[in-house]
């Protein structure tokens, strides 16, 4: 994700935080499985117990309707 003064980044050992005078790693904790993997791991344990998704999808749209508007808003189409 980069922002005007500030980049992070997923990296195998954490989060890479990467700015003016700073560059910084912050360790993901033991055991951690992050990002698409995990939630579909997740969703598919809840299915087959029959709970309903962590993440349901109202807030998955949430997101996806962020990404679209920041795109919009930096003139990509």
């Amino acid at each position: 994700m980069a922002g005007e003064r500030l980049l992070l980044r997923e990296i195998p050992e954490g989060l890479q935080l990467l700015g003016p005078n700073r560059e910084e790693i912050i360790p993901q904790p033991q055991g951690w499985e992050a990002g698409y993997p995990r939630a579909v791991k997740e969703a598919l344990e809840a299915y087959g117990r029959g709970d309903p998704p962590p993440i349901p999808a109202s807030e998955c749209a949430h997101a996806v309707r962020l990404i679209f508007d920041s795109y919009r808003a930096a003139g990509v189409s």
